[in-house]
């Protein structure tokens, strides 16, 4: 394994994590004060049509909920400095809890 295969891999997934918070991004305005079931559908459809099969079903769950509340999730620290992540409409805290 070489370096070269790390960066090749780091770049893959890095294209991965900006494809499905662009598909979160775009379902933010439509999807606040929905049914979460609704979302969750339109998450999964919304992914497969980019591409991204196969995401874990608790995990949709888990951002549909947020779509409904008007919070788009991060999908990683990297997405969250290069992407226009729309502000969250509840208030999270921001800790750390030792």
């Amino acid at each position: 394994m070489t370096g070269d295969d790390d960066a090749q891999r780091l770049e893959e997934r890095r294209a991965v994590d900006q494809t499905i918070q662009h598909v979160i991004n775009g379902l933010v305005d439509g999807a606040k004060g929905s049914d979460p079931r609704r979302v969750a559908a339109a998450v999964k459809a919304s992914l497969e049509n980019a591409g991204m099969m196969g995401m874990p079903a608790p995990w949709i769950e888990a951002v549909a909920e947020g779509l409904a509340q008007g919070n788009a999730y991060v999908v990683s620290p990297y997405t969250q400095e290069h992407e226009d992540i729309p502000p969250p409409e509840t208030h999270v805290p921001s800790r750390t809890i030792d």
